[in-house]
């Protein structure tokens, strides 16, 4: 654990809002599986973490336009 003097100014590295947006799930993203094509789309927006794995692999997030990334 770190103690800090009552004078010392601590200094966040990050945005709140920066957080906010990588943390918040967006209805119609679609991830595909690598190995066997499957794909799952977001179909209710939220904040938190998706961690989708499919064949043992984490899913990837499909760019907007459909292309392969």
């Amino acid at each position: 654990m770190h103690k800090h003097d009552e004078d010392e100014v601590v200094t966040v590295d990050y945005d709140l809002d920066d957080w906010e947006r990588a943390l918040t799930l967006r209805v119609g993203r679609v991830y595909v599986c690598r190995s066997c094509g499957n794909r799952v789309m977001v179909t209710r927006g939220g904040v938190g973490v998706l961690d989708l794995v499919c064949c043992g692999r984490p899913m990837e997030l499909l760019p907007a336009d459909g292309a392969r990334p």
